[in-house]
C-alpha cells in the first residue's frame, strides 16, 4: 500500500477495502441476527424535509462510503424526492469497511439498503429473511483489465497469460474458468492486492478488478484500459441491489414501496447528467472524503452503463427479469452461495411502483 501515489488513495482505498468486505462476507454475516446499531451508527444523517408527514422517517444503508455511487439517493434528497413519496426525514447511512448492510436492515436501523450478492447469501445462510426487491447494477461490476498494447478481450485471450487475481476474488475467479470452460494450468495467477500498478508497470497481462474503478485508475497512470466484463462472457450477477427484511415487505409495505420510489426518482434523474450527482458526492455527501469532480463524474458515467439494460429500458431501473434472475443463480450455485435462490429476488413493489410507466419524473 505504500507505493499508492497519494492523490489516488481515496479512489484505489475505497474499492480496495470494499472488495476486502465482500470477501469477508461470511464472517460478517454472523452479526446479522442480532443487528448492533453500533454499525448504523458510522453513518451520517441527511434530510429533505420541509414539512411532517404521515411516514415520518427512514434510513437507507450504503454499500460503501459517500462517493458517487450514491448518486441516486443524493438527488433524491436534493431534489426533495423524499418529501414528496411522504417522509419527514430520510438518513443516508454510510457504509465502509467495517459496516455491513445486512445486519443494519435486518436489525431495524434501516428500513432498506444496497449490497452485494456475496455478503447477502452469507447473511441469508446465517438466517436473516431478507429479500431483493431492486437490482440497481443489472450487469456484473467485475472484470478483466489489461491495457491496450497487450489487451484481454475474450476469455480465449487469458490463455498463457499472468493474471493478477486477489485472494478474497479467487472463488470467482474459478467459477468464471469453469463457466468459459477454460484450463487453469494453461493461465498463471499471480496472487495481487488491489493497487493496479503491476499491470501498468508489465508486470501481469490481466488484473481482476471493479470496472468502474480501476480503469479509470490506470487511465490516470497514463495506461489505455481495455475491460472484459464478466457480465460479458456468462457470468451473470446482478450487484448493488436494494434490500429489505421479509417482515417490512409484508407489516411496513407502504413505506418501503414509498422509499424505493425516491430512490428511483433519484436514479432516474441521475441519468440526465452524471456530472450533477457526482458534484453533490464531491462538494456535499462525500466532502470529507477528498474526491475528485473528474473521477467521481467519469465513475458515474460507467455505474450508469451497468444499470441499464433491455430489461430496465422496457421495465424501469431495478427491474430484474425472470430469465437474468435464472442465469443469476446458476452462477452464484457454481460459487457455492447456494442460499441465493429465485425466492430471494422480488418485482412485487417494482410493478406497483411503474405500473402507470415507468418515467417516475413526470
Amino acid at each position: 500500500m505504500e507505493t499508492w501515489r497519494a492523490e489516488r488513495k481515496v479512489h484505489v482505498v475505497s474499492d480496495l477495502n470494499r472488495r476486502q468486505f465482500l470477501g469477508r462476507g461470511a464472517a460478517l454475516s454472523a452479526f446479522v441476527v442480532a443487528g448492533p446499531t453500533l454499525l448504523a451508527a458510522c453513518g451520517d444523517s441527511k434530510s429533505s424535509t420541509t414539512s411532517s408527514t404521515k411516514l415520518g422517517a427512514a434510513g437507507v444503508q450504503l454499500s460503501w462510503i459517500k462517493n458517487v455511487e450514491f448518486a441516486g439517493s443524493y438527488l433524491a434528497d436534493a431534489n426533495g424526492f423524499y418529501t414528496k413519496v411522504g417522509f419527514d426525514k430520510v438518513d443516508l447511512l454510510s457504509g465502509g469497511p467495517n459496516v455491513a448492510t445486512e445486519p443494519v436492515v435486518n436489525g431495524g436501523q434501516a428500513l432498506i439498503g444496497y449490497t452485494f450478492t456475496e455478503p447477502l447469501a452469507a447473511a441469508i445462510k446465517e438466517g436473516a429473511k431478507l429479500k431483493i426487491i431492486a437490482a440497481m447494477f443489472q450487469k456484473n461490476p467485475f472484470g478483466i483489465l489489461s491495457v491496450e498494447a497487450k489487451p484481454i478481450k475474450t476469455p480465449a485471450d487469458l490463455v498463457g497469460k499472468k493474471v493478477g487475481v486477489q485472494a478474497v476474488n479467487q472463488p470467482i475467479w474459478d467459477a468464471l474458468l469453469k463457466i468459459n470452460k477454460l484450463d487453469a494450468s494453461k493461465i498463471t495467477v499471480v496472487p495481487v492486492q488491489f493497487d493496479p500498478t503491476p499491470l501498468v508497470k508489465g508486470e501481469v497481462d490481466g488484473w481482476f478488478a471493479f470496472v468502474i474503478n480501476e480503469p479509470i485508475t490506470i487511465k490516470e497512470q497514463g495506461a489505455k484500459p481495455v475491460v472484459m466484463g464478466l457480465q460479458d462472457i456468462g457470468f451473470t450477477v446482478f450487484q448493488q441491489v436494494v434490500i429489505t427484511t421479509e417482515d417490512s415487505l409484508k407489516n411496513n409495505r407502504a413505506k418501503v414501496k414509498a422509499l424505493l420510489t425516491a430512490e428511483l426518482m433519484g436514479w432516474q434523474k441521475n441519468l440526465a447528467d452524471p456530472a450533477v450527482g457526482a458534484k453533490l458526492a464531491v462538494d456535499n455527501y462525500g466532502k470529507d472524503l477528498g474526491l475528485t469532480l473528474a473521477h467521481e463524474t467519469e465513475e458515474n458515467t460507467l455505474q450508469i452503463a451497468l444499470q441499464k439494460s433491455p430489461t430496465t429500458d422496457k421495465k424501469g431501473l431495478g427491474y430484474m427479469s425472470a430469465e437474468d434472475i435464472d442465469k443469476n443463480i446458476a452462477v452464484t450455485t457454481q460459487m457455492g452461495l447456494t442460499s441465493i435462490t429465485k425466492s430471494t429476488y422480488t418485482n412485487e413493489l417494482l410493478d406497483e411502483i411503474y405500473k402507470d410507466g415507468i418515467d417516475l419524473l413526470k
